[in-house]
């Protein structure tokens, strides 16, 4: 929240948004929970997750829509042979460093299926870290509940925002 106030956000907690309707000039008009009204070049809504599991079977989710999986990302009501990762799981929360050692995690699974051995329990990372580059020099992030300091969350993130990563994961060589 500093670092945004930093930058020149105008912050205001607890208001969301009720309605947004596009207007003829290109511009977004957003009506505000407290009857407050923006007009706005951009207008991109990213509150709240709904995930895409629209397509898979009812059985498979919980009543959140999440696919519930155990220990191993094994999707309960599957079966042998059916994992999950991603903001799709009912667990941990939705995040990419998450997510990173939950494919590495069902990888491994997999490997032990095809061999006959017994999966093991996935585990994310160590701590919970959360790193969001806020502009070309500067960023904000946690580690657990330690602020990151905002050239320290550049220098990690945001120079390459991961893009070195790319071809590991397109590969496959990532896991």
């Amino acid at each position: 929240e500093a670092e945004l106030r930093r930058l020149g956000v105008e912050i205001r907690a607890g208001v969301r948004a009720d309605a947004a309707t596009e207007l003829p000039d290109g511009k977004t008009r957003v009506t505000l929970s407290d009857g407050g009204v923006l007009e706005t070049d951009l207008y991109l809504s990213t509150t709240g997750l709904r995930p895409n599991t629209g397509f898979l079977p009812q059985e498979w989710l919980n009543e959140h829509g999440y696919v519930d999986v155990d220990e191993e990302m094994r999707v309960k009501a599957a079966g042998d042979g059916v994992w999950a990762v991603g903001d799709v799981v009912s667990k941990p929360r939705a995040a990419f460093m998450i997510t990173d050692a939950q494919a590495a995690g069902v990888a491994k699974n997999i490997d032990l299926a095809l061999k006959d051995k017994p999966a093991q329990s996935v585990s994310g990372p160590l701590v919970d870290a959360f790193l969001c580059s806020t502009g070309r020099s500067r960023g904000a992030g946690r580690l657990g509940v330690v602020p990151v300091p905002s050239l320290a969350v550049w220098a990690v993130k945001g120079r390459t925002l991961g893009m070195e990563r790319t071809q590991k994961y397109v590969d496959g060589s990532m896991w």
